[in-house]
């Protein structure tokens, strides 16, 4: 048993340059309150970090996290991506930090889960 019922999902055959994807993790041992969270503009947010912008957006439900992937159109065949879940800290750890640089980053502390998900793109 773990956080999600699975680490891995495939998220099916998809055209070239197709949106909005529906790609979903169940929760097993995990529940929304338990991922990082923090506020933006007025808006609760969740701490995840998409491997790369084609993952659109994230939505947190009760019993499911849901992305959209955006395919660019460029590749055919299996595609893998993935984003990474940090998870919410009972000693008070903030959810982000600068780094030496000088850039806000998620804080590599907090305890985290990395989610994958394939498609495979056909024309």
């Amino acid at each position: 048993m773990g956080l999600f019922k699975d680490v891995q999902v495939n998220g099916g055959i998809i055209k070239p340059g197709q949106k909005d994807v529906l790609i979903e993790w169940m929760f097993e041992e995990i529940k929304q309150n338990e991922i990082a969270s923090y506020e933006e503009g007025g808006v609760q947010k969740y701490a995840i970090q998409p491997s790369c912008g084609c993952t659109a957006s994230i939505e947190v439900l009760q019993d499911r996290l849901v992305a959209k992937y955006n395919d660019g159109g460029n590749s055919l065949g299996p595609l893998s991506r993935s984003l990474t879940v940090y998870l919410k800290a009972s000693d008070g750890t903030e959810v982000f930090l600068t780094n030496d640089r000088g850039v806000k980053m998620f804080n590599p502390a907090l305890g985290k889960v990395t989610l994958g998900f394939t498609v495979t793109v056909e024309k």
